[in-house]
């Protein structure tokens, strides 16, 4: 067995080792010297096949100087197809969030064990700590401020890309500490590069929002407004990052980080009033020729800021999302965060010339939409849609059997995903809510069933992930389960 590996060629073995995790391909190196000299291509791949970045110069520079390393960028071949996902973190440092910086020590345990506090002079050396925190917290603020004016975030951006010829994916995610429930290998097990050393100078890691924002208040605070701000500017660097590196062959753009386009983009690059986001950083012509390096984008996820009180006023239209429509013609799957805000005009976007005519995924994620609206959409991408996911979405329709008849006449469905998906429903003049998280039919509060009953099996073609009570799970079983497409 050991010899036929081994006489496999370099490349057999290293298209195996593609469907292995990070652990197993350690192990299967450290089995021979020779698997483990035909398994370097992977072994890179493996644990520098992502890499995640925050937009500061020290972040930057390290991920170019790494790109361009005698060890890994000499042979391309080693190091060229190594990096494939590049993942922005969207932390910034707001003038606000001064108040946060303390003396206190970052290690709880060193701190516990030690007790410096009861020390005579704790008082002086805390105040000392703080003091020096702060004018980190204030050189990083003024970096990134800098950074925005003068365009150097999408200058640098636009180097390191240069530098990757083989990354396909670029996220640009919320910032935050490391998700301790994540998968080992994944991307949000990781803190950018600079992060650590971020964290001890200032105190904490540095964030993209506020956590427990007040539902009640009807306005943004002003911390709020600078997150957003800074959100849409690192958002936009990143875009112009990917038109000036001339790269042309992404295949995922994923906006998990909620931003806003609802702003006056410069015109051109000679434009030179002060906006938001300045004209060295993006403007309408530039955006314009993102269509050349977005072409083979097949994967696109937007997120949009979030909306926390129905009667917020100066509510922002979402029309500026149908500019990614334009620039991306050849997406397959697209997932659209709406984050409670009234998407009708990107649902009719969409629909509208048939914005993506090879849609085969659709995902919506916290929101609101009505039968009318989901009707548009699944009639007018019927003949490629194979997947529809609904998560955390408000459906408002006045009988709930139309929409699974509509569903049921997709030619092509293989996929149904309804999670924590609230149907809202009007018979006689009452108002009904379903939720599929806690399957029950309310009225006025009233519950009226809540056994969820049997699921349908997996069998069939179609598979449902559905939770609900036994009349939608009849319904279910007996208007699509049943006489699914052959």
């Amino acid at each position: 067995m050991a010899t036929t590996v081994l006489s496999l060629p370099e490349e057999l073995i290293d298209n195996v080792c593609q469907s292995l995790g990070r652990r197993d391909v350690v192990s299967l190196r450290a089995t021979c010297k020779e698997l483990k000299e035909k398994t370097y291509h992977q072994f890179v791949v493996k644990h520098f096949g992502e890499c995640k970045v925050m937009v500061t110069t020290d972040s930057l520079r390290s991920l170019i100087d790494f790109a361009t390393s005698k060890t890994f960028g000499a042979n391309k071949k080693l190091y060229g197809s190594c990096i494939r996902h590049l993942c922005v973190s969207a932390a910034s440092f707001p003038s606000d969030t001064m108040e946060k910086v303390d003396g206190l020590p970052l290690d709880v345990e060193k701190d516990e064990k030690y007790r410096f506090w009861k020390d005579e002079d704790a008082e002086k050396d805390m105040q000392r700590v703080r003091k020096n925190r702060r004018k980190a917290h204030a050189r990083y603020m003024h970096e990134q401020r800098s950074l925005r004016k003068q365009g150097g975030d999408a200058k640098l951006l636009a180097e390191a890309l240069s530098a990757l010829p083989a990354v396909d994916k670029i996220s640009i995610v919320p910032a935050g500490s490391v998700y301790t429930d994540a998968d080992y290998d994944s991307i949000n097990n990781k803190l950018p590069m600079g992060m650590e050393r971020v964290c001890q100078e200032i105190g904490f890691y540095p964030e993209s929002g506020v956590k427990n924002p007040p539902y009640w208040s009807g306005e943004a605070s002003g911390l709020e407004k600078t997150y957003q701000e800074n959100a849409t500017w690192i958002v936009c660097a990143t875009l112009s990052a990917i038109e000036r590196s001339g790269i042309k062959r992404l295949k995922t753009l994923d906006i998990l980080m909620p931003f806003s386009l609802d702003r006056n983009i410069p015109k051109s690059q000679a434009v030179r009033s002060k906006t938001l986001i300045p004209s060295r950083t993006l403007s309408e012509a530039l955006f314009e020729s993102l269509q050349h390096n977005l072409s083979t984008l097949k994967n696109l996820t937007i997120s949009v800021e979030e909306r926390h009180n129905n009667r917020q006023q100066n509510v922002k239209s979402l029309k500026w999302v149908h500019r990614f429509t334009k620039i991306c013609p050849n997406v397959e799957k697209f997932s659209f965060y709406a984050n409670n805000n009234n998407a009708t005009s990107v649902y009719s976007d969409i629909v509208k010339d048939t914005a993506f005519p090879r849609l085969r995924s659709l995902t919506l994620i916290h929101g609101s939409i009505t039968y009318e609206d989901l009707g548009q959409i699944l009639t007018t991408y019927s003949s490629t849609l194979e997947h529809v996911s609904l998560e955390k979405v408000t459906l408002r329709t006045g009988d709930w059997l139309l929409v699974l008849h509509m569903l049921k006449a997709l030619p092509h469905l293989k996929l149904l995903e309804l999670i924590t998906v609230r149907y809202i429903a009007q018979r006689d003049g009452v108002m009904y809510y379903w939720n599929t998280k806690s399957p029950s039919a309310t009225r006025q509060r009233n519950p009226l069933w809540y056994d969820p009953g049997p699921q349908p099996g997996t069998t069939d073609r179609l598979v449902v992930a559905h939770e609900a009570g036994p009349e939608m799970v009849a319904s279910l079983d007996k208007h699509i389960w049943l006489q699914t497409p052959a």
